[in-house]
């Protein structure tokens, strides 16, 4: 006779397998129609999530791929969406004719190319109010002026060739490529808005660059081999700004390209041909999260919009998995459940250069999931300087670190968010 126990572990039974049978990627209403279309990028901007496509010009989804998206090109005269950024209310599209601007979630776009002798674009940036344009033999643009006029920034650039940008703090990033006209390729920093840079590219062996992305205080960078056919891509990683870089490959088929997605700590990565990737401890190694992928696994380019990654492919389609399916490591400080939202106060502080922020996620009634968190830190300016958490995270007590050894001392505001809540102090940095 079964009994009430029994009954129990059937049941507990019943909800692990049937969670493990819903733990999988999922096809979406992605932008279709054309079977040539390739998804290429994506942004969020408030519930409104974007795509750029090589082929058809954007998209847009305004619940979150629950149903069809659709195309939001008026204005935009080419139909190749490198890149997209959002400022603000503002959304930018990097596309194959320029930079092009929209005010209302693409219903028109406006054209904002005065000064860009290369129209070819390659990546979008951020650093505060300073617009970065990387681009196919013309190097690096930058807009003070939400886009009105561009100017090239490339002193001591010594490649064009931009492929990838990329931000941490006020450092800005870019990735470069090696075409047979150029003998100086591989990663170059700027710390001061592209005024100058500096080569980064100590043992890194591979300075065919396509891809770039910030963790923390950790760079990643995707290499491509173009000796051999077919083209083969590496990954490797900076823990130091790039002044030295180690290979971070271990986990990772050969692929032929290489794109990124980060959510905090956690990277994903996208190997064309061989699905998604995922290292929880700064690319010493990586599992694949495959699971529901099906046989077509051609990733274009990867994204963490709100508490799911999505999976951009060449055909087309759209995949998208919740990150709580994925990320299961949790970094917490206290088996105790806490009952209120609270963000302490950093320790030491003042400090020099690192600090430690503890921070608890409550337990609302019956609620475990936690919630999706952004821990951020701001100049008195407000401008951000620093992302320390950006990721889902189950409801729990946690810690981390803050390097700030490339920032200047002064007063600097850290704010925590979760859902509706949100709490800022102040931290003092003395050199």
């Amino acid at each position: 006779m079964k009994t009430v126990r029994d009954n129990f572990f059937l049941g507990l039974l019943f909800l692990v397998c049937a969670g493990t049978a819903n733990a999988q990627w999922q096809a979406t209403f992605g932008p279709t129609g054309l079977s040539f279309i390739r998804v290429q990028c994506f942004a969020k901007q408030g519930t409104n999530l974007f795509a750029g496509t090589q082929g058809d010009g954007v998209w847009i989804s305004t619940d979150n791929s629950a149903s069809p998206w659709t195309k939001v090109s008026n204005g935009l005269p080419g139909k190749s969406v490198i890149a997209l950024l959002v400022n603000g209310t503002d959304l930018f599209a990097g596309t194959d004719s320029g930079v092009f601007k929209t005010t209302n979630n693409g219903t028109n776009w406006i054209s904002v190319n005065d000064g860009l002798t290369d129209k070819h674009i390659s990546s979008l940036a951020l650093i505060g109010d300073n617009l970065f344009a990387g681009t196919n033999g013309g190097g690096v643009f930058l807009s003070s002026n939400n886009g009105l006029s561009w100017t090239t920034v490339n002193s001591d650039l010594t490649n064009l060739y931009v492929t990838a940008l990329a931000v941490s703090g006020t450092n800005l990033f870019a990735g470069t490529f090696t075409p047979a006209y150029f003998s100086h390729g591989g990663v170059f920093l700027s710390t001061n808005n592209g005024t100058n840079w500096t080569q980064v590219n100590t043992d890194l062996t591979d300075t065919s660059m396509i891809s770039l992305v910030t963790s923390g205080t950790n760079l990643f960078a995707a290499s491509q081999e173009t000796s051999t056919l077919p083209f083969s891509s590496r990954v490797f990683v900076s823990t130091n700004n790039g002044t030295n870089w180690g290979l971070a490959t271990t986990g990772l088929p050969a692929s032929q390209e290489i794109t990124f997605a980060v959510s905090g700590i956690n990277v994903f990565v996208g190997a064309y041909s061989n699905g998604v990737y995922l290292t929880t401890n700064n690319g010493s190694n990586w599992i694949e999260v495959n699971e529901g992928f099906g046989t077509s696994r051609t990733i274009r380019t990867l994204a963490v919009l709100g508490e799911d990654l999505f999976a951009g492919f060449y055909e087309g389609s759209v995949k998208r998995r919740p990150l709580s399916q994925m990320i299961t490591s949790v970094e917490s400080i206290s088996d105790l459940r806490p009952t209120e939202f609270t963000l302490d106060q950093n320790y030491p502080n003042p400090f020099n250069p690192t600090t430690t922020i503890r921070y608890a996620i409550p337990h609302l009634g019956e609620d475990e999931r936690g919630g999706f968190v952004t821990l951020k830190v701001y100049d008195v300016l407000g401008n951000e300087v620093s992302t320390l958490v950006d990721e889902y995270k189950p409801a729990g007590s946690y810690e981390v670190n803050f390097n700030a050894s490339g920032l200047a001392s002064g007063v600097y505001y850290y704010q925590l968010k979760v859902g509706s809540l949100a709490e800022t102090k102040k931290l003092i940095l003395m050199k």
